[in-house]
């Protein structure tokens, strides 16, 4: 009897941390799986634009990309310490957003993992944080 208990004790210690591993997105899934304009937070998409509801706005003379929707509620504005030029590169990020109920900020120091014509992937390791961006010209 006691061994059944030790058996499905250790079936839910490996169910659980299977579960909390894929929670937590890693810089080569954000990369290769999300490709919209976005932010992800801990493996969550915490803001996504979609063409039909959001607008863009990015001001080149301070690093600054916003993504707001139509009514304003609901938004993503990332200001950078300078304009990345090249994969590898680090680059310090101030991140502003909502949720369903509040207005959140961070501030980190984000690795370009990805860049694709005017689009940027940029990584936070330590807060698994993932935000696409893009220039417009």
């Amino acid at each position: 009897m006691k061994l059944h208990y030790i058996f499905l004790c250790a079936a839910l210690v490996l169910i659980l941390s299977g579960c909390s591993s894929k929670s937590r997105m890693n810089e080569a899934e954000f990369v290769t799986t999300v490709s919209d304009i976005s932010l992800a937070i801990n493996g969550e998409r915490i803001f996504t634009y979609y063409e039909k509801n959001h607008q863009l706005a990015y001001d080149e003379g301070k690093s600054q990309f916003r993504v707001m929707d139509d009514d304003l509620n609901n938004f993503m504005v990332v200001t950078l310490s300078k304009m990345p030029g090249n994969v590898g590169d680090i680059v310090d990020a101030s991140i502003t957003y909502t949720t369903d109920d509040d207005i959140l900020e961070r501030a980190a120091s984000f690795t370009v993992s990805r860049m694709d014509n005017d689009k940027c992937w940029l990584w936070n390791e330590k807060g698994k944080i993932g935000v696409v961006v893009t220039v417009l010209h």
